[in-house]
This record gives C-alpha cells, structure tokens and sequence, in this order.
C-alpha cells in the first residue's frame, strides 16, 4: 500500500468511518416514481451494453477464424 499524501492524512483523521457506517447515507422510498424511472433507464442501458458486448466478442471471434481460413 503506499504512503497517503498530507491532505489524504488530514482528512482521515477527521472522519469516524465507525459512526460513518451506521449513518447508512439516505435511503430513496422504493415506490418513488424517479427511482423507477431512473433504476429502468439504468437496467435497459445494462442490457444493451450487454448485447452490444457480446456481438463485439462474436465479430473477434469471426475475424480469428477468417484469419485462421487464410493460413490453412
């Protein structure tokens, strides 16, 4: 691990990550129209990226295999 830098120090010291942690930041209402709509945006753009990776790796995929074709 390497060495933390002054400020990094600084702000350590100032932090209780013990009273941090059971703060638990705020929560969103699960029944909250903009979470919905945001949580459905978020799982589409997933999904596509998902698609869009797994073409991509088929495309490689053919182009080793074209090349293989043309040594053989």
């Amino acid at each position: 691990m390497r060495k933390l830098k002054y400020h990094e120090k600084k702000v350590l010291k100032k932090l209780n990550f013990l009273e941090w942690k059971r703060e638990g930041g705020q929560q969103m209402d699960p029944t909250d129209p903009f979470r919905i709509q945001m949580t459905d945006m978020l799982l589409d753009n997933l999904r596509r990226l998902s698609t869009v990776l797994v073409h991509l790796k088929v495309l490689q995929y053919n182009d080793k295999l074209d090349d293989y074709d043309m040594i053989a």
